[in-house]
């Protein structure tokens, strides 16, 4: 396990080097894959193995030091037991030094670069540094990261705007690049793959609602570009959920009589949209290439008179949408399952069903539940 680690933090400093002449898309793909791997074997043998394989490391090396201080005279009075644990505890940190003197010296090397794809790299570390779980990582690996830069971090007191949008964006690049191939995923990297989809998939249903409940508003007598600009009702529009909903604000600040129409309407936008947007999670579950070696426990849903298999937790999904394609007025309240689900893990409670007086803001936690039921799974 220790060469393996050593191998992953010299291929994350690889993705740092300065000599290499990498793009962005290859030094994303360096760091990712390091930390996905980093990850998996952290998830299924734990800090403790490598701590364990660490000590056994150095048991030589410990036992030698300490039969030689023994022997010095100003020792002779200290126990043979409180010198070996000092001296354990010297050749501990002398080896895990060496594991990661190539890592630790790119870091130190590029801290002033001026190499737009090395300071990209540096930024998405220091993102999963300061939150690892937030982008799909397992907890276990809070420690691993936090052991590795004990004395040199590269983690900034707060986060820096825009951080989160360009590390999702880097991951999500990555990760359509990876299901695409013929390379293995990890179980962190189909989790976290599962949420971004998911999340796309409730952005464009929220999107389309917020959007049709301001066109409607604005056929209305009275109403004018300064109310809802027409840029942003337009067909081809390239407005986020967050502009049409901070338009929504300033309408309803502005004209509160409005309030109760705004929230019917809405309503009646959900319930014709979520048929739509549970087709389309249904879709993106049935064209999945799912690889139940992560997963264990499976289940067979019929595509197009095919049976496939599918995890479990995935089929559960599956029967909630098929049932809610058969009960019609179902559709809202299953989607409104469905995404608690997938937000379950957030610190923040789930704000796409709650009032429009929410900011909108989109998960990037690994899906909950298939983390807890992945979680431990023999790989």
């Amino acid at each position: 396990m220790l060469a393996k680690r050593e191998e992953l933090y010299n291929q994350i400093g690889k993705a740092l080097n300065p000599e290499d002449n990498l793009t962005i898309k290859d030094r994303m793909n360096l760091l990712f894959s390091a930390l996905y791997e980093l990850d998996e074997t952290t998830r299924n043998k734990g800090d403790e193995a490598y701590t364990k394989d660490l000590y056994e490391s150095v048991i030589d090396e410990v036992k030698n030091a300490t039969d030689l201080a023994m022997k010095d005279p100003d020792n002779a009075e200290k126990r043979e037991k409180d010198i070996e644990s000092k001296e354990r505890v010297k050749a501990v940190r002398k080896k895990e030094n060496e594991i990661t003197a190539n890592l630790i010296d790119m870091i130190k090397k590029t801290a002033n670069s001026n190499n737009e794809a090395i300071n990209a790299v540096r930024s998405v570390l220091t993102a999963v540094m300061r939150n690892p779980e937030y982008y799909g990582f397992s907890s276990k690996m809070r420690p691993v990261l936090n052991k590795l830069y004990q004395d040199i971090s590269i983690i900034p007191k707060h986060a820096i705007p825009g951080e989160e949008e360009r590390t999702k964006k880097y991951l999500e690049e990555y990760l359509n690049i990876k299901m695409n191939s013929s390379r293995a995923m990890f179980t962190s990297e189909i989790s976290y793959y599962f949420t971004l989809k998911l999340n796309r998939i409730f952005n464009k249903f929220e999107e389309t609602v917020e959007k049709n409940v301001l066109i409607l508003f604005s056929q209305r007598q009275g109403m004018t570009q300064d109310d809802i600009p027409n840029h942003l009702i337009a067909e081809n529009s390239k407005a986020s959920l967050s502009d049409y909903l901070n338009c929504s604000n300033r309408l309803l600040e502005n004209r509160p009589e409005l309030q109760e129409q705004y929230n019917a309407l809405k309503y009646e936008e959900r319930l014709k949209q979520a048929p739509k947007t549970l087709q389309e999670i249904k879709l993106y579950i049935e064209t999945t290439p799912w690889e139940l070696g992560k997963w264990g426990s499976k289940s067979k849903i019929t595509v197009e008179g095919k049976e496939k298999a599918v995890p479990n937790h995935i089929n559960q999904i599956y029967e909630k949408i098929l049932f809610a394609q058969k009960n019609p007025n179902e559709a809202l309240n299953t989607l409104k399952e469905i995404h608690e689900i997938s937000q379950k893990a957030l610190k923040d409670k789930p704000v796409l069903f709650s009032s429009f007086r929410e900011r909108f803001r989109s998960t990037t936690r690994a899906y909950e539940e298939i983390e807890q039921k992945s979680r431990g799974m023999k790989l």
